[in-house]
């Protein structure tokens, strides 16, 4: 008899371990789909490519600029060295008037930011030509929606028709809404 017993012990303790078994590779198996899936979503989301390579530049009131990343300051300035390279150089078939440059806009600085603060982040071409007469600094913004409000204002007081956006490949979707 007691060999029944421990035989039907025997069984019972390999179905839990049959099912602990079949439960970790369904469990495995949906962490896997689960990454996949997000690995797939994050990729839509850093997918944006730059819809301006620099040398074909399109015609633009301004450059804005949403401040906060690492390195933004100095690629929209660069930007904006392009155009005023472009300029310099001869190549007006871009623009109409013979000294058009766009107006470089830096959104949500703080308020503390001041004309010296964004020069030390320009690169140093950029900062043998550029004047604050070339750029806007908006101070007023605390967040993303303000930074909206702001540059909507003022495009609209100047009547801007089209701006060309900096910001990371990660709030793109985001900003083009």
């Amino acid at each position: 008899m007691s060999r029944r017993k421990s035989h039907s012990r025997g069984r019972s303790g390999l179905r839990w371990t049959r099912w602990a078994a079949g439960f970790l590779v369904g469990f495995g198996a949906l962490l896997v789909a689960g990454g996949i899936w997000l690995w797939s979503a994050a990729g839509w989301v850093y997918d944006d490519q730059d819809t301006v390579d620099g040398v074909h530049l399109p015609r633009v009131d301004a450059i804005v600029c949403l401040a906060g990343g690492r390195g933004r300051i100095a690629a929209a300035g660069d930007l904006w060295y392009r155009y005023w390279e472009q300029r310099r150089i001869g190549r007006e078939s871009l623009q109409k008037e013979a000294d058009f440059r766009p107006i470089l806009y830096f959104s949500g600085l703080g308020e503390k930011t001041g004309w010296a603060t964004v020069q030390q982040q320009l690169r140093a071409g950029v900062t043998e030509v550029i004047s604050p007469a070339d750029t806007v600094l908006e101070t007023e913004s605390r967040n993303t929606e303000g930074n909206a409000q702001w540059l909507l204002q003022y495009a609209r007081e100047r009547g801007w028709k089209s701006i060309l956006l900096v910001t990371s490949r990660y709030h793109m979707r985001r900003a083009r809404l």
